[in-house]
């Protein structure tokens, strides 16, 4: 029978899976009866066994080396019983469980005799038996852990584990420790005793030699002198926070820990830096939070190595200067002290090498300059300071920071930024200068320059060019020709006695005595095949490895120290000398096991370096183990000689051939074979390879699978790796092509197959999945079973029954590298399907002008058109002006509409009813409903003259007899774009067909035009027939006389944008903020409201007419009342602001603020910033604008005299928005200019969610309509 899988894992982690084990439903942990009154359909737990997660398959798991059991819900004392066979477990973890003691298990030395670490922190271990002293005699146990938990001693038989490397205690509530802990335990390298409550240590801490960690932080041991800390010379990790340090209990012999890196003193009573510390020249990182210091003037260049120093929460008022010499500096904390812009050194910036700088909660009101010079600088924190300004060199710097915190600081101003990062930041705003003047240059043309005013004696810029500028500007004079002759006569002259003296300096070097060095004759060969150009150039150290005879530069971990000691390798030592020149070693280091051709070819490739370079001196020559010091020195010591060679050989070798592992299975029909013994059977396989083998073969027997390092190697495979999680987060990265990956999601397990992994690794990852479902089943509900029986009721607890009875495991999904599924890929965090592809670009395009697109829009600079935001606002009509505009354009119908508007024969109004144009009825003329579409034909006097080329049909036709007809086509905000389609397609060329016959026979057709407006979109020539009296309703038209409408409060807002002609009259939701002292308002309200006694078909009309409205505007409003409540029971009263009675209020949702200013109409602007022409362009709307020129897929700019808003639609692209802030930035520096008295703010605001301040702009705001989406 096949071998499962399971038998040859070496790890497994099942952390988070609640096997159940100990969980009583009641207080005396005895399992809860059923109750007698339950259905017979309620669940047992029985019904819901097969679906819990079961530790039946450890059991089968013998060769399993760590198990890791966090956070599986065990409780009490009881522990999963497959723990006994697992005699080869060396890890094993029961962190974040409930478990009360560790007894159930018997035996641990011969039960786990491989058990090297034994983690159990967060459980509820106390003293007494709960942790058996035989766990202590596991021969080969290393590390133990039993943090966060409730003792108060130190458990049992510590001491007999002799070979204990880390012993973790913290988090208890431990009172002593015996001293024959660290008597027998002396080869500790790692003691944490943190966050428990002993007041001393045993004098024999100083026997742990090998202590490498100590960590005592939350510990009352205000009373220990901790003077066995000198005698831990290995030490380097020690914490002491909140041990309640003062200067006269920190051990005076602390500096002779030589080796410390990392020292905690924080949360103490230290009121300045002790002496000892200050002498710990090898420490990395030192906290002294949360302290009493004031005085750090003792800080030079104590800490050479230092790269991590937190001093926040103390007192300091000032940090010494000697603090920037600690170079090697990295984080630097000061927050929450007393500093001030004077406290902090000038010279801060020579710390080059700092990332982290956090000086939030003081009293900063600047930073230095030089701080912004820190290169490598990743987190700047000044919150909450006094901050007034930050330098210049702030905007450089924030490119590069990844944080940067200013908040907390209100006076704070931002110093202005430099031209070239005002122009948007290169790439990321595509180059395009969104500066004031260059746009102005662009619109207006270039300014000419202004000549210097003055002479400045200092200005060295000016002075140069004018001296260049008067070279180039003298003229070609006598003079000048022989003034330049005599000075070329003079520079032949020079160089004549240059070459002499030279020749001179040659002669005599030639006849002086030479080093016999310079007398050896060099060979003159080219060096240049073999090392590069960069070869010396720059202090360090550069090796290179033989490799076929020549050297091959090797990377820079090898120059870190790692070689082989199969190879031979050529170190070059380049160093900068006194004089600021160049000087060279080399040596070639020998490997003990290198061939005869290596070693021969480094030595001789090492005099070809030095004269390459042109060095003096001798090689050196190194032997492995033999070195000398100068040479560990280039390696800090740290020289690790690895076994192997990288290098290849010059010469032919013969290499051996490749065994390939080949498994072979017998097997016969014959029953006698099995009474054969087992040394017969073995006498036929060595006959068989001695056949077919060249060399010796040798014989292992082995019963079963009883060898872990031969056949299970072979046939098994690799060992099964767990896959290490950062934050428990899945990545694509982890996830290798040559390996076969097992994922649970909870409902469904997966098994991810990499394409370049080997069939065999394939099969058996799927038989593992298989035989691992019985670990972690599934059932129907993906792994809710538990939570939904403990929630459902008796009803649908029959329901549960059936689906889980009937319920089918699901196998593991096989998932193909490419061809993953979506709920697999749903697992990872950054599994992107979108391809980062520039479909604007073709394959023809980047091969002309290449793929780098910051030389494209360097060499194109892309077109812009921001000139509407220069440009002055549209002028105004004054009143009386637009009056005689509108009677003027009345003249042109061919019969004039009176102001009653009374319906004409040259001007008609249609609406649909019933799938038919019909007429308006005469008392609806001027009103149009928002979910309606109308028809409005007009008749106008033609005087457009005909064509000279064409020739009449008929007999002469009168110029000024003949007209057009305009078709207006009036769509409502709430109307589909459906009526306008069937209108389009099936009655316009009919009605164009009947409108162009021309009534004098013979006569030419007339003109017909067609114009579709939309609601509050409608051009000035069709508001001026309706004599400022068009009404638009909400609803429909059919529903004008509906009771419905009759008994509801109805509020009319009547209000002109730019001119009195777009003056409309529009029906809004009524409320009381919406009233405004330089507008009217008409408000209907059944008498039914007001009293009860009155019929609902009457109603009372207020007029209320704002403090600051137009004198016409009384009269208008009357004429506008009577047309829109004709009904001859409607009373009109009329108010003004304060004398509203409080019905009028209480129709309006209450007494609320409204405004008493319009100045927003005198400064209003409404600009779009699209690209829809390919290019970033901006365009202003008229003044009469609307709700529905925000476009969704663009981005709008309103202007409102004291604030400009950018408006975001949902389809704004990402371009648009990045454009329109500095579209927005350029027009808000303009009207600075412009109109100084008032200055703007720039706000952002997006679709759905303006503000009041920017609705009160748009006449009649209301939700904005949705068109359906019929993509699919």
């Amino acid at each position: 029978m096949t071998k499962a899988v399971v038998e040859y894992l070496r790890g497994l982690d099942v952390s988070g899976v609640s096997f159940g084990y100990g969980e009583p439903s009641s207080t005396d942990g005895r399992r809860p009866r059923k109750d007698r009154g339950a259905d017979d359909a309620s669940i047992d737990d029985r019904d819901m066994q097969p679906f819990r997660p079961s530790t039946n398959v450890l059991a089968s798991m013998c060769r399993l080396q760590w198990l890791k059991l966090r956070d599986v819900g065990l409780r009490d004392g009881r522990l999963p019983p497959e723990l006994s066979r697992l005699t080869k477990l060396e890890n094993l973890s029961l962190a974040r469980n409930s478990l009360t003691r560790l007894s159930s298990l018997k035996g641990w030395p011969t039960t786990l005799p491989a058990l090297r670490s034994l983690v159990c922190r967060n459980n509820e271990l106390t003293d007494g038996d709960a942790i058996p002293s035989e766990i202590f005699e596991c021969p080969h146990l290393q590390v133990v852990d039993f943090s966060r938990n409730n003792l108060t001693n130190v458990p049992k038989g510590v001491e007999k584990a002799k070979g204990l490397l880390v012993l973790n205690l913290s988090s208890n509530r431990i009172t002593s420790i015996s001293s024959d802990v660290f008597v027998q335990c002396t080869d500790l390298m790692l003691l944490d005793l943190s966050d428990n409550r002993l007041e001393s240590l045993p004098a024999q801490l100083r026997r742990c030699n090998a202590l490498q960690q100590l960590i005592l932080s939350n510990n009352p041991l205000r009373h220990a002198q901790l003077r066995s800390l000198a005698a831990l010379k290995q030490l380097e990790i020690l914490h002491l926070a909140g041990t309640e340090r003062r200067l006269d209990n920190i051990p005076g012999e602390l500096d002779k820990v030589e080796k410390l890196k990392e020292l905690d003193l924080s949360n103490n009573m230290l009121t300045r830096i002790p002496e000892p510390v200050l002498s710990l020249r090898t420490l990395r990182k030192l906290n002294l939070e949360k302290n009493e210091i004031t005085d750090l003037s003792q800080v030079t260049d104590n800490w050479p190595k230092l790269e991590y120093l937190n001093l926040g929460y103390n007192q300091l008022g000032q940090l010494p200067a000697g603090l920037t010499r600690l170079t090697s500096l990295r984080r630097l904390y000061i927050n929450n002290n007393q500093l001030t812009f004077t406290g902090i050194p000038s010279g801060i910036g020579k710390l080059s090498d700092l990332e982290i700088f956090d000086a939030s909660y003081n009293e900063l009101e600047n930073i230095p300059e030089s701080l912004c010079r820190c290169g490598r600088l990743r987190r700047l924190i000044l919150t909450c300071n006094r901050l007034l300004t930050l330098p210049d060199a702030i905007h450089y710097l924030r490119e590069s920071l990844d944080v940067f915190e200013v908040d907390g600081n209100p006076l704070l101003k931002f110093p202005p930024k430099p031209p070239e990062l005002v122009k948007g930041a290169g790439r990321a705003y595509y180059n395009i200068d969104f500066s004031l003047e260059t746009q102005i240059r662009q619109i207006c043309g270039k300014p000419a320059e202004t000549p210097d005013k003055g002479y400045h004696a200092k200005d060295t810029a000016s002075r140069l060019r004018r001296l260049r500028r008067r070279r180039d500007d003298v003229a070609e004079t006598d003079s000048s020709c022989v003034l330049e002759g005599m000075q070329r006569i003079a520079r032949d002259k020079e160089t004549l006695l240059r070459q002499r003296e030279q020749q001179e300096e040659e002669e005599y070097q030639h006849l002086s005595a030479k080093r016999w060095q310079d007398q050896l004759s060099k060979p003159e060969l080219d060096y240049s095949n073999i090392f590069d150009a960069e070869t010396g150039i720059a202090p360090g150290v550069e090796v290179w490895e033989v490799d076929e005879f020549y050297p091959k530069r090797v990377d820079e971990e090898c120059a870190q120290g790692r070689m082989f000691d199969g190879d031979c390798y050529v170190v070059l030592d380049t160093s900068m000398s006194a004089n600021q020149t160049l000087e060279w070693t080399i040596y070639y280091w020998i490997g003990s096991q290198a061939t005869m051709d290596k070693q021969t070819c480094a030595a001789i490739h090492a005099v070809n370096l030095r004269n390459f370079l042109g060095a003096e001196g001798r090689t050196h020559r190194e032997e492995q183990n033999d070195e000398s010091d100068e040479f560990l020195a280039l390696f800090d010591g740290k020289l690790m000689v690895l076994e192997g060679s990288h290098g290849e050989t010059g010469f032919f070798h013969v290499e051996a051939q490749a065994v390939i592992p080949k498994l072979y299975r017998t097997a016969s029909t014959s029953p006698h074979l099995r009474k054969k013994h087992h040394n017969e059977l073995l006498l036929r396989c060595m006959k068989l390879f001695n056949s077919s083998s060249e060399g010796r073969v040798d014989k292992v027997v082995c019963y079963g699978f009883d060898d872990p390092n031969s056949i299970c190697e072979l046939v098994v495979g690799p060992v099964l790796e767990e896959v290490d999680l950062r934050l428990g987060i899945l990545s694509k990265t982890l996830l290798d092509p040559k390996h076969v990956y097992l994922l649970d999601s909870g409902g469904e397990l997966f098994v991810w197959v990499g394409e370049k992994s080997a069939r065999f690794i394939r099969s058996a990852g799927y038989k593992l999945a298989q035989e691992l479902s019985g670990l972690m089943p599934r059932g129907c509900f993906g792994g809710a079973e538990a939570e939904l029986t403990s929630k459902s009721k008796d009803k649908i607890a029959k329901q549960l029954r059936e689906a889980w009875s009937t319920f089918s495991r699901p196998p593991p999904q096989v998932c193909t590298q490419g061809a993953e599924p979506q709920i697999f890929r749903a697992q990872f965090v950054d599994w992107e399907e979108a391809l980062a592809v520039d479909f604007t670009r073709t394959s023809e395009s980047i091969a002309k002008r290449g793929a780098d697109l910051n030389a494209i829009l360097e060499k194109d600079k892309p077109t812009t058109d921001l000139r509407a935001l220069i440009a002055p606002r549209e002028r105004a009509l004054e009143w009386d002006e637009a009056l005689q505009l509108m009677a003027d354009w009345n003249n042109e119908l061919v019969e004039q509409i009176g102001p009653d508007l009374n319906p004409v024969s040259a001007l008609q109004q249609f609406i649909m009813l019933e799938g038919k144009w019909v007429p308006v009825e005469p008392q609806w003329f001027g009103h149009f409903f928002n979910q309606d579409s109308y028809i409005v034909i007009a008749r106008y006097w033609d005087d457009e003259e005909p064509v000279e080329d064409s020739e009449p049909d008929g007999p002469d036709e009168a110029a000024s007899d003949r007209t057009k007809t305009v078709v207006y086509f009036w769509q409502g905000r709430e109307t589909s774009d459906v009526q306008w389609l069937t209108f389009n397609f099936s009655v316009r060329k009919d009605m164009e067909t009947r409108l162009s016959i021309n009534p004098v026979e013979g006569g030419s057709p007339l003109r017909v035009e067609f114009k579709r407006i939309h609601q509050q979109q409608e051009d000035l020539l069709f508001l001026s027939h309706f004599h400022r009296q068009l009404v638009i309703h909400t609803g429909r038209y059919q529903d004008r006389l509906s009771e419905a409408r009759l008994a509801r409060t109805q509020v009319y807002y009547i209000r002109a944008n730019g001119n009195p002609i777009s003056t409309r009259t529009i029906e809004i939701k009524p409320s009381g903020t919406q009233l405004n002292t330089h507008f009217t308002y008409l408000v209907k309200v059944p008498k039914c409201q007001l009293d009860s006694n009155e019929s609902s078909t009457d109603a009372h009309v207020w007029a209320w007419i704002g403090a600051d409205a137009h004198p016409d505007d009384k009269a208008l409003t009357t004429t506008i009342a009577m047309r829109i409540f004709f009904q001859p029971e409607t009373t009109v009263e009329y108010l003004y602001p304060g004398t509203e009675p409080i019905n009028f209020w209480k129709c309006l949702g209450g007494q609320k603020p409204y405004d008493r200013s319009a100045d927003f109409l005198q400064y209003a602007r409404l600009f779009r910033l699209s690209n829809d022409q390919g290019y970033f362009c901006a365009s202003e709307k008229c003044s009469d604008f609307c709700q529905d020129d925000l476009a969704d897929e663009d981005a709008m700019m309103l202007d409102t005299g004291d604030l400009i808003y950018i408006w975001w639609g949902k389809k704004t692209s990402d371009v648009e928005q990045k454009l329109s802030l500095q579209a927005a930035k350029l027009y808000q520096k303009h009207m600075s200019n412009v109109q100084r008295d008032r200055p703007r703010k720039l706000k952002l605001t997006t679709k759905n969610v303006e503000p009041y301040q920017f609705k009160r702009c748009f006449h009649g705001w209301g939700p904005f309509r949705e068109p359906k989406d019929w993509s699919g």
